[in-house]
C-alpha cells in the first residue's frame, strides 16, 4: 500500500491497490473508461473558479475589515473560531458588485450583481477536517413527506431524486424571475484566524446529472450526491431528519490559488482595507 499516481488523470491515489494499467480506483472503477472520470470531474454541478469579475474584492476587504477589528480582541483572547453573520455576507455581496439583495427567503440566489449574475452567498466555519453545512434546499411538505418512506425501501435514487428536482427548479425561477446570467456560490470561509473568499459557479443544467453515492456507510440516515462537487473540495449529502439537502467544504478549497484572504488575526499578512474611492 503506497501513494501512487494515476497514469491516466494524474490525480494522486493514496494508499491504494494496483489496478490494471497504473489507474486511480475512480478511472478504473468508470467501467475501466478513464475519458468518463476525466468527463465527470470536469461535469460537477459546482466548480471552484476565481472571484468573477462582477466582485470587487476591494471592496469585499474594506466591508469586513472593521466588521472583524471590533472583535479582534474577543478572538485573539479567546482562540474562537472566526464568525460572520449571514445577513453579514449578503449585504456586503450587494455592495461589493453595486447590486441588489433578491434573496429574502429560501430564493435560491442572494443578490443580482450589477451586470445580471447571480449570487448565493454563505458563511461557513472551517474545522479542522472540514466546514459546517450550507442548506442548498430544504422541503418538510411534499418531498419530505415522501423522503421517509423512499429511505425505508432503501430507494436512494428516488430520494435524491426529489430534492435535485427541488433545487433545480428553486434555481430556475430566481434565475428567470431575476433575469440572472451566470451563477455563483461566494463562500465567507472562516478559521480560528483568517477570513478568505472562496468562490463556485453553479451550472445549473448539471444538477439533475448528480447521482446518488449510495447511503453514508455506517447506517442509511443519509445519501452522498455525487457528481455535484469535486471530492476533494466538498461533498453534497441528503439528510433524512433534516429533510435537506446540504453542502459542506473540505479544507484543501483554501489552499486553492483561486481562494482570496479578506481579513486575519495575524498583522503581518492581513490584507489592508482600501479607502472609498
Amino acid at each position: 500500500m503506497t501513494t501512487r499516481w494515476c497514469n491516466y488523470c494524474g490525480d494522486i491515489a493514496r494508499a491504494f491497490k494496483p489496478r490494471p494499467g497504473g489507474l486511480c480506483n475512480p478511472c478504473y472503477k468508470m467501467d475501466q473508461a478513464p475519458a468518463k472520470h476525466v468527463i465527470c470531474q470536469m461535469a460537477n454541478v459546482l466548480q471552484q473558479v476565481s472571484i468573477p469579475a462582477c466582485i470587487d474584492i476591494s471592496e469585499l476587504k474594506r466591508r469586513v475589515a472593521p466588521y472583524m477589528e471590533s472583535r479582534r480582541e474577543f478572538y485573539s483572547e479567546t482562540g474562537r473560531g472566526l464568525y460572520i453573520e449571514d445577513e453579514f455576507s449578503e449585504y456586503w455581496t450587494a455592495k461589493a458588485t453595486k447590486g441588489t439583495e433578491i434573496g429574502r427567503g429560501s430564493v435560491g440566489m442572494d443578490v443580482k450583481a450589477e451586470n445580471g449574475d447571480g449570487i448565493d452567498a454563505m458563511c461557513v466555519i472551517m474545522n479542522r477536517n472540514g466546514s459546517n453545512e450550507k442548506s442548498l434546499t430544504q422541503n418538510f411538505s411534499v418531498a419530505g413527506a415522501q423522503l421517509d418512506q423512499l429511505f425505508d425501501e432503501g430507494k436512494d435514487t428516488e430520494a435524491l431524486g426529489l430534492y435535485l428536482t427541488g433545487y433545480s427548479e428553486k434555481i430556475k425561477k430566481v434565475r428567470e424571475e431575476n433575469s440572472l446570467k451566470d451563477l455563483f456560490i461566494l463562500a465567507f470561509v472562516s478559521t480560528t484566524t483568517d477570513v478568505h473568499a472562496v468562490c463556485f459557479q453553479l451550472f445549473e443544467d448539471r444538477i439533475l446529472s448528480a447521482t446518488s453515492g449510495g447511503f453514508v456507510k455506517g447506517g442509511d440516515r443519509n445519501i452522498n450526491a455525487n457528481g455535484f462537487i469535486d471530492p476533494s473540495e466538498g461533498n453534497v449529502k441528503l439528510y433524512k431528519s433534516k429533510k435537506r439537502l446540504e453542502l459542506r467544504l473540505n479544507r484543501a478549497v483554501i489552499a486553492s490559488p483561486h481562494t482570496v484572504t479578506l481579513w486575519s488575526l495575524n498583522p503581518a499578512v492581513a490584507p489592508v482595507a482600501e479607502p472609498p474611492a
